[in-house]
């Protein structure tokens, strides 16, 4: 795979789990219950 190529993939993950988006959010929670959980994208 291009070097560009994996350089975007990455970036466009990093914007999902981003601080304030809700995945983020969501993830947060999950951890801060101390419950675990499954989370599918």
């Amino acid at each position: 795979m291009d070097h560009a190529i994996k350089e975007a993939i990455i970036s466009q993950m990093l914007q999902l789990v981003a601080p304030g988006t809700p995945l983020r959010e969501g993830i947060d929670n999950v951890l801060r219950a101390n419950t675990g959980g499954l989370i599918v994208v």
